[in-house]
């Protein structure tokens, strides 16, 4: 039974992944469509995930984030390193508890690139 679940399992991350996916480019998409000669989607090349790049040329980094169940106290967003994207100011999208839309949006400072201490 338990490799059944963990198939289930892998299934639903991999649908929960394309959602959060497709959330992301609606977002970017909308931002250039409202902002149509002011916000333009800037391709990083095949590695790099596409970003925003505003008439300025200031880059910003688009992170929608999942959320995750934690208990009775709700549900988390979860905000993975920024990799790539460090020095980049950040739109950060955190989706609702089912994952299928976006709730809350925040802009996020540049992301250090120093080395977290657990990466020490």
């Amino acid at each position: 039974m338990s490799l059944y679940y963990s198939i289930l399992n892998r299934r639903a991350g991999a649908c929960t992944r394309m959602t959060i996916q497709r959330l992301r480019v609606e977002l970017m998409n909308q931002i250039v469509q409202t902002f149509p000669n002011e916000v333009f989607v800037h391709s990083r090349g095949p590695i790099q995930r596409n970003c925003l790049r505003l008439k300025n040329g200031r880059k910003i980094a688009v992170h929608v984030c999942r959320s995750k169940p934690v208990g009775i106290l709700g549900y988390v967003w979860v905000l993975h390193p920024p990799g790539r994207d460090k020095g980049l100011i950040s739109l950060m999208a955190g989706a609702s508890a089912d994952n299928k839309t976006l709730e809350v949006f925040y802009i996020l400072p540049p992301f250090s690139s120093a080395r977290s201490p657990s990466e020490n």
